[in-house]
């Protein structure tokens, strides 16, 4: 209590005024990336061959069988990850049971 007084009386904060500023509490808004639009996906094309296979960038095997990073194959991951998450938070968001109840 006695630095938030002293910085209180340093800065010459009237009773009625914020002593600290949103930005220090508050987290910055997050930035979204640009989304790639279909033909902009297409023309990355494929990636490297993987065992004579060959995989599309912005597809599953593209992330995960090619181990491609490129913006198309995070766009993938990054639509995977929120669409599994509304999923699950739909699915918790049903009728509330009990861990031991059984379920028929």
């Amino acid at each position: 209590m006695e630095l938030v007084r002293r910085h209180v009386a340093e800065h010459g904060i009237g009773e009625r005024e914020v002593i600290f500023p949103a930005d220090l509490v508050v987290p910055p808004p997050q930035r979204t990336k640009p989304r790639l639009r279909e033909e902009q996906l297409r023309a990355l094309g494929n990636c490297e061959p993987v065992n004579g296979r060959v995989y599309a960038h912005g597809t599953l095997g593209g992330y995960v069988t090619a181990k491609c990073r490129c913006e198309g194959c995070r766009q993938w991951v990054r639509d995977y990850g929120r669409e599994r998450m509304r999923v699950r938070r739909t699915a918790e968001a049903g009728p509330a049971r009990r861990r031991w109840e059984k379920i028929t």
